[in-house]
């Protein structure tokens, strides 16, 4: 009888307890979508008022507001954010992203969810660039990216568990990493290290048309701007040099969390948690927040410009 129940206490040790969550993943993850918000609200607030007739005028006797509009107008348009901020923020968000697929028990399922909110948000801006006239279509944005990177990595993962019975190591996967960034930093430079050479760069062109125009002129953008070789007008997130983020994530995932058990490395940061619940709640929920935050940011602006007398 001891024995009996010394090995149930055995098996059932630790069913028990609650699986401590990586809350730094959820923190890391929650920082580049505040961010994301934070910039997609001064983009919305920019272009808000050239939805009005009597735009001008408001804006004449309303000096407050002017300077406001013109001190956003230069966060978006300075070249220093663009060029190395946004990568960095968006390159963050990537890493997670690996680094999350080692916590998930299914990538595949994953992957295709972040497909068709990608798909939602291609369609949204396809429809809302139909109504005002204006070409605002994102058709491989960091939602795509990741979906691509997900599915790629479930399938590279379910492939070698096939043939090798056993998952991926992180040291391949760093290698491969090393490969994807090396071809990108070859492309974006236009310098052939192994031949000393130069050549034209990608990407070679940006592209400025509306939807249709845009692909009757070129029919292979559809497969041209998601690799890199042409530059996409609107978010726009190529999967070179991104795949190579997103795997690097992977790999430090594994090397992190499961010798751990995908558990937190902070499990006695009990006050560091609570302090940074907000941004836990924002980094769990980073979808929803994702495909959600754009239309409500734009149908609270709308009203708060018909409340300071804008007039469509």
């Amino acid at each position: 009888m001891d024995c009996a129940a010394t090995h149930y206490q055995v098996l059932t040790r630790g069913l028990g307890k609650k699986k401590e969550r990586a809350f730094e993943i959820d923190v890391l993850r929650g920082i580049p979508i505040f961010i994301v918000v934070l910039y997609h609200f001064c983009w919305s607030f920019s272009f808000m008022p050239s939805f009005f007739s009597n735009s001008a005028t408001i804006l004449k006797n309303n000096l407050t507001l002017y300077d406001f509009l013109s001190f956003i107008t230069s966060i978006l348009t300075n070249r220093l954010i663009h060029t190395y901020f946004v990568p960095l923020v968006g390159g963050l968000f990537i890493f997670i992203c690996g680094v999350s697929s080692v916590f998930s028990r299914n990538n595949l399922r994953r992957g295709f969810l972040l497909f068709l909110a990608a798909s939602i948000v291609t369609l949204a801006t396809f429809l809302a660039g139909e109504v005002v006239h204006e070409n605002y279509l994102i058709t491989f944005g960091v939602l795509h990216l990741m979906a691509f990177c997900v599915l790629f990595y479930a399938f590279f993962e379910k492939l070698s568990e096939e043939l090798f019975r056993k998952k991926i190591s992180p040291e391949i996967l760093a290698l491969f990493s090393f490969a994807i960034f090396l071809f990108s930093l070859i492309t974006l430079s236009g310098y052939d290290p192994f031949r000393n050479t130069f050549f034209e760069p990608w990407p070679i062109k940006v592209i400025h048309d509306t939807f249709f125009d845009r692909y009757q002129k070129e029919p292979l953008t559809f497969l041209t701007e998601p690799i890199g070789f042409v530059a996409g007008d609107m978010d726009w997130w190529p999967i070179f040099p991104y795949l190579g983020v997103f795997l690097l994530g992977v790999a430090n995932g594994k090397w992190v969390y499961e010798p751990r058990g995908n558990r937190t490395i902070f499990p006695k940061a009990k006050h560091l948690r609570k302090i940074l619940s907000p941004l836990c709640f924002i980094g769990s929920h980073t979808i929803y927040i994702y495909i959600l935050h754009q239309p409500i940011i734009i149908l609270v602006l709308f009203f708060v410009f018909l409340g300071l007398g804008f007039r469509i």
